[in-house]
């Protein structure tokens, strides 16, 4: 594993800098943890239509920023953003208590970025957004010259 790689996931332990994504900070208000995400052969599949966020990153990361008429299990409308400020509108869902999933824009987002399965990782912040209080997401992805899986939490050497 390159040690570019190892740094960047050491950087996920950090809080949100508010000079990380320059394109939106003027968005950004309340906020939780930067967590990440490596993209996995379904989230990049084009008859999918969605991305998976783990349980505990929903748990931790965005629970917290729900307001009591909120409920992910109908489907909540959000705006998510690239690092360059691009919008794209979508669902967060959980699906069957077991899959959380950011839908309906998630397809042009994976095209319009060249997604691939392995080799991409997203950098993700949950928000609401200083003008409308809506619940958003800021989703950096970055490529490694990783082709297996890495787990969650894995312990790397410097």
């Amino acid at each position: 594993m390159s040690r570019d790689f190892r740094a960047s996931l050491r950087f996920l332990s950090m809080s949100y800098d508010p000079y990380f994504w320059p394109a939106v900070n003027a968005v950004i208000g309340k906020h939780t943890e930067l967590f990440e995400k490596q993209l996995t052969e379904t989230d990049v599949n084009s008859k999918q239509c969605r991305v998976s966020i783990s349980k505990s990153d929903v748990e931790y990361n965005v629970q917290p920023l729900l307001k009591e008429d909120e409920n992910i299990h109908h489907g909540i409308r959000v705006k998510v953003y690239d690092a360059n400020g691009n919008e794209y509108p979508m669902v967060l869902k959980c699906w069957s208590n077991k899959l959380n999933v950011l839908i309906e824009g998630w397809t042009e987002f994976c095209t319009d970025h060249g997604l691939l399965a392995l080799q991409d990782f997203l950098t993700i912040l949950a928000f609401r957004h200083v003008q409308t209080d809506d619940l958003c997401f800021v989703i950096a992805p970055r490529r490694e010259e990783v082709f297996e899986p890495v787990k969650k939490g894995t312990k790397l050497k410097p």
